[in-house]
């Protein structure tokens, strides 16, 4: 499955599959595997920094999210969409608005005003 999984990505990156580092995550319930892929230049001078001390394991920030309905989080100057669902997403607050309809209301009026927040620096 590892070897296949270069030809099963290429079409969904936007950068050359030579230039990513692909990675199987653990099985899911339902048999599936996620697929993860880093610059692989970028996690080499990652992993570089930390030479002395090796990180045990690398996680996707999203998949830390609680695993209880939608779960929304403003890390760093982006946003974190995770939750039950398998899939995972990191956008700008200026990509909030294409996401926002698509939201429970609930979750757009509370992220409508972290959003604004945002923007304003607070």
């Amino acid at each position: 499955m590892r070897q296949a999984l270069p030809f099963a990505v290429e079409e969904l990156l936007a950068e050359d599959v030579e230039l990513m580092h692909l990675a199987l995550g653990e099985q899911l319930a339902d048999g599936r595997h996620p697929r993860l892929c880093a610059a692989r230049q970028l996690l080499r001078e990652c992993l570089a920094l930390c030479a002395a001390q090796p990180p045990q394991a690398i996680r996707v920030d999203a998949d830390l999210l609680p695993r209880q309905g939608s779960q929304l989080l403003w890390l760093q100057s982006r946003w974190l969409l995770g939750g039950e669902a398998p899939w995972r997403l990191a956008l700008q607050t200026e990509d909030w608005p294409a996401l926002a309809g698509r939201c429970p209301i609930a979750m757009h009026r509370q992220c409508a005003s972290w959003a604004g927040a945002a923007r304003a620096g607070g």
